[in-house]
């Protein structure tokens, strides 16, 4: 898949065999894509969505995309979007309740965790959930652990970090 060790980068004719194997693979691949003036993850085959030639400008309180490099992907700082939707959902049935003859039985609901490839993921998106695995991971909670556990990460480095970033904190500028 990728150009050869040496290179340390997937050439964009290749991108697609690689969005290939994963989904072969049994993977729901996401990335990133540009939808209602954001860039956000979303399922997709093929990198055709990918924002090409998009820049984002951030400042506190501000978020906006423009136009930039033509031809060129992953050209924004990280967006409003991190992983945590994805080991965390908004909303979980974590348990049911039924009654019967000896009263209330319960019952814990499956963790739906379909294995899922993210393409796109920054350094600091990384360092975030390296914090939630040392505070949630190892049996602390399940669901989480399941949900990471079928997660796939595939970064790319930043090139330009926004005004509002805080890669240095974390030990992992762009």
């Amino acid at each position: 898949m990728v150009a050869g060790p040496d290179t340390g980068f997937l050439r964009r004719a290749r991108f697609q065999d690689l969005i290939d194997a994963l989904r072969a693979a049994g993977y729901r691949c996401l990335l990133p894509a540009a939808r209602d003036g954001a860039v956000v993850f979303a399922e997709a085959q093929t990198p055709d969505h990918l924002p090409c030639g998009v820049i984002d400008r951030q400042a506190p309180g501000q978020y906006r995309l423009e136009a930039g490099p033509a031809q060129r992907w992953f050209a924004w700082s990280n967006g409003p979007q991190a992983l945590k939707p994805l080991v965390f959902p908004a909303q979980e049935t974590l348990w049911t309740a039924r009654r019967d003859d000896e009263g209330l039985v319960f019952a814990a609901v499956p963790v739906d965790a379909p294995p899922t490839a993210v393409i796109g993921v920054r350094a600091c998106d990384l360092a975030a959930l390296r914090l939630q695995e040392q505070h949630f991971g190892a049996g602390a909670d399940a669901g989480f652990a399941a949900r990471r556990a079928g997660l796939l990460l595939v970064g790319v480095a930043c090139s330009e970090p926004a005004t509002t970033c805080f890669c240095a904190s974390t030990g992992d500028g762009p």
